[in-house]
């Protein structure tokens, strides 16, 4: 496995939490400037449609639950994977097939329900979604490490022929 020390693998669910502690600060940042500027950083990766959104103390997140749900599930993985990675060892070479498959199948998940709500065939609730989020964040933070993995591996290769 890459070098336990490598910073990559704290930077990564540090960066995530930042996100979420983010997306939990505008609700209760005062200062309508700094809030406006959170819900438009996150416009870029969210449609923040206000009723696909959770509200709390009649605020709305910056993102809707199922990009909350993404959020939260990406960066449990990642802590997960920073805090076991010396017993993951070469588990993400073993399972490169298992772990594409199930980040595919999650997305499609997620397109087909998208897809059946846009078609007012099935209009999913907030638990739903934020679950379909979580499943998503999981499945990405697992490919992403694993993607980091093979290129130290391909890296090193190439350094010790």
């Amino acid at each position: 496995m890459t070098d336990n020390k490598h910073p990559v693998y704290v930077l990564i669910p540090l960066l995530a939490l930042f996100f979420i502690l983010l997306i939990i600060g505008a609700i209760f940042i005062e200062i309508e400037t700094v809030k406006s500027a959170i819900h438009h950083f996150f416009s870029v990766f969210c449609h923040q449609q206000t009723s696909l959104s959770i509200h709390i103390a009649g605020e709305k997140m910056p993102v809707c639950s199922r990009c909350l749900g993404m959020h939260l599930g990406f960066f449990t993985a990642s802590s997960v994977i920073y805090l076991l990675r010396k017993k993951i060892g070469n588990l993400w070479i073993k399972k490169e097939k298992t772990i594409i498959s199930l980040f595919v199948c999650s997305w499609l998940l997620i397109s087909f329900s998208a897809w059946l709500a846009n078609k007012s065939i099935l209009m999913t609730s907030h638990m739903e979604r934020s679950a379909t989020g979580l499943l998503a964040g999981i499945t990405s933070a697992l490919l992403l490490f694993y993607l980091i993995e093979k290129i130290y591996r391909m890296h090193k290769d190439r350094q010790n022929p």
